[in-house]
């Protein structure tokens, strides 16, 4: 399975402020975001994530994988419950899903990328420093090499960074 870390950051890593909030990524960064989740079909999400999510933030043609350390009870045919970043994987290969994204939050991104099941990393840099925030990778200690895919501007201001994960 292809597993692709997607991400808005400030310049200096932050996935969103303390307070969750993320009304500074620009709108070219989501609709480049709903582009990337379009075409895999299938998004990984941590619980916290998850329970922030807004209804128009979900795809129809998509399924969710909710990453949690319970069981979670979800009525929904396309959102899914996983206990482990391992169960996510095979529970989406079950369904003959071949590609996935991460949406984070930043302790789902550092689970996935410690244990070596990343890909590929897409990252939305928006042209704003945050002084304290939630970090791209919560609480994790890890060595990623990645090669560079490509570069573009997708925003005024707005860079995208897509990278090959070489090793962890």
């Amino acid at each position: 399975m292809k597993v692709i870390l997607y991400m808005a950051i400030s310049v200096n890593g932050m996935i969103a402020r303390d307070n969750d909030d993320t009304s500074w990524v620009s709108k070219d960064s989501w609709k480049s975001y709903l582009e990337i989740i379009s075409k895999t079909g299938a998004a990984i999400v941590g619980n916290k994530t998850f329970q922030l999510m807004k209804k128009d933030e979900f795809i129809e043609n998509c399924t969710y994988v909710v990453v949690s350390r319970k069981e979670q009870k979800i009525s929904s045919d396309n959102i899914l419950s996983a206990t482990s970043v391992k169960s996510a994987l095979e529970l989406l290969e079950s369904k003959q899903i071949s590609q996935a994204c991460i949406i984070g939050g930043g302790e789902i991104n550092a689970a996935f990328m410690k244990a070596g099941l990343i890909d590929e990393v897409f990252l939305d840099i928006e042209p704003i420093l945050l002084g304290k925030g939630i970090p791209l990778f919560k609480n994790s200690q890890f060595t990623s090499k990645l090669e560079l895919i490509e570069t573009r501007k997708i925003w005024e201001g707005t860079l995208q960074l897509h990278y090959r994960v070489v090793s962890v």
